[in-house]
Parts: C-alpha cells; structure tokens; sequence
C-alpha cells in the first residue's frame, strides 16, 4: 500500500523508517525528494567529483554519471520503495536509469544513474532534488532483506562500478555521446515538423542503448 505523508512521519517518528538526514520539506503527499549528495562520476572524467566542493556539475548531452543521493535511508522488512524521476530534470531531457525498486531491508545511500538525452548542457547543484521515493507499506514482512552494501552505507560510489564506468567511456559510451552531439547539431537543420517527430524516436533508440549498456549497474 503506497504510504501517504501522513503515514511517512509517523513512520519516521518511531524509527521504523529512517531517512539520514532528513528534510521535512521534502515529503510530498506519497513521496520523499531524495538530493544530490556528494560524490558523482561522468563519463569521460577520471576523476571523481565532490559536489559539496565543487558545488555542480554539468553534464553535456550524451553524459552519463554515476551520482549517490544526500540522503541515506534504512526500510523495514515490511516497506518497500520505489525510485521515480523529477517531473523538471525530466522535461530537460535528463534520463534517470537505477534499480526502480528499493527492497526491503535496504540500508544505505542510493545509487543513480543519470543520462543527458537532451540537447543542451543540463547542470546539477549539490543537494538539488533529483529523485522521488515512493514507499509501499506490505502485507506481510519479507523473509529475509536484502544484502548489505558497505560503500552504499558510507555514502560511496561502489569501486566496481567506478572501474566499469571508465571502461564503458573507452567503447560504447563515447561512442553514444558523440552520435548524441551530432544528432543535436543536424536537428537543427529539420523542418520543424519532422523535428517533432523525428526527436522522440531518435531519443527512445539512444535511451535504450544506453540502458543496455549500464544494466550493469541495476
């Protein structure tokens, strides 16, 4: 059963749920806008970036990152969550591609990917709202919870998925970028009639290549 606001404070209050930090401002009627933390990787870029150091990021259409969420949240055997797109970073083009699901038992910071299908630079402040959580209340406790995630817990982008990342950027992912930008620039040339129906199938045949070549990170 999807928890309403209501349900989500009483849950918090007695502990049942944990929301590490969390802003009261943020829950919405049957949800939790989840921010920017600290640590992101792009594509392209070695390094990793503090975003409460460097304040933002951009990403380039055709980018991918690898984000962890400000928040860290702790779910009960009997809740579950669901993991939903900013209705504003969508309309910008901004593809959110993770797990959708939060099993029960999970303790941790949450892991996002993030992928430019647009056709301008779209930026990311620290602790800017980049996600939803929805949380469903079960009718039975699960058996057992899922496994423990030691980076997650601390807040860290995985080292595994760090590495596959700077791989994927060597084949697939560059490539996808580039084709991304030189789409961008010959869309401009189109009859504005064949540009709204060209665009959202271009971007659908991107988006899935994308996301079969980060299924990895589910």
């Amino acid at each position: 059963m999807l928890m309403t606001d209501g349900e989500i404070k009483e849950a918090l209050a007695s502990g049942e749920l944990i929301i590490d930090p969390c802003d009261e401002k943020r829950i919405e009627p049957c949800s939790y806008d989840a921010r920017a933390g600290r640590e992101v990787l792009v594509s392209g870029n070695e390094k990793l970036i503090d975003l409460s150091k460097s304040n933002s990021v951009t990403l380039r259409p055709g980018d991918f990152a690898l984000i962890i969420t400000h928040e860290s949240f702790r779910l009960p055997l009997n809740m579950a969550g669901n993991i939903g797109m900013k209705s504003g970073l969508a309309r910008r083009g901004l593809i959110l591609l993770a797990g959708m699901q939060i099993d029960p038992g999970f303790e941790g910071h949450l892991k996002l990917g993030l992928y430019n299908c647009g056709g301008r630079p779209i930026t990311i402040d620290y602790l800017d709202q980049i996600c939803l959580i929805e949380f469903h209340r079960l009718n039975k406790p699960a058996e057992r919870g899922i496994g423990t995630f030691p980076d997650l817990k601390e807040g860290r982008i995985p080292e595994g998925d760090k590495a596959y990342l700077r791989e994927l950027e060597t084949t697939s992912l560059s490539d996808v970028a580039k084709d991304m930008r030189s789409l961008t620039q010959n869309m401009n040339t189109l009859t504005t009639v064949t540009y709204k129906f060209m665009l959202p199938i271009l971007i659908a045949i991107f988006a899935g290549t994308v996301v079969s070549i980060i299924f990895r990170f589910k």
